[in-house]
């Protein structure tokens, strides 16, 4: 989260929204949980609380008193989180935890905070060692963009 015109530190906020059909009747039952990811030991807490909050209520104005939750009914889990060692990979460690869970198998229709850890510490794990992680990443995102470059200019260069 950063403050409008400042900040300090990134992590990562996760919205799980469930509709599940109620047995035996016509009705849905919606779940809102949030999760998240703070590669600075829980730095950003009450500014995930916050936003969590705030996110909360948008569902509840959206979709009135038929969901069967409350803006007061939040549901926040800190999740165990790989911990950067320096002042500056907070922003890379988030990209890698949106990275790690958009690419992982949504086979469970609600998740819950240990299989989402444990999809991020495997992918953390995957790129390197939590010291090399933020070189690693850098390196992954900088051969990305060469690769989207070089593609470009060969589909629209005639050499």
């Amino acid at each position: 989260f950063v403050n409008p015109g400042g900040g300090s530190h990134w992590s990562f906020l996760f919205w799980d929204i469930s509709i599940c059909q109620s047995s035996g009747t016509e009705s849905n039952m919606v779940t809102s949980k949030f999760f998240h990811f703070d590669s600075s030991n829980g730095y950003n807490s009450r500014a995930a609380k916050t936003t969590s909050k705030k996110l909360q209520k948008v569902l509840v104005s959206s979709w009135g008193n038929a969901i069967g939750i409350s803006s007061d009914d939040i549901n926040l889990v800190e999740c165990k989180t790989p911990q950067q060692t320096n002042g500056c990979d907070c922003g890379l460690f988030a990209l890698g935890v949106a990275e790690a869970l958009a690419f992982a198998d949504k086979s469970s229709e609600t998740p819950d905070a240990s299989e989402l850890e444990f999809i991020v510490h495997y992918y953390f794990d995957k790129i390197g060692d939590v010291k090399s992680f933020g070189t690693n990443l850098r390196k992954i995102i900088g051969d990305d963009i060469r690769s989207l470059i070089i593609s470009e200019c060969e589909r629209t260069c005639n050499y």
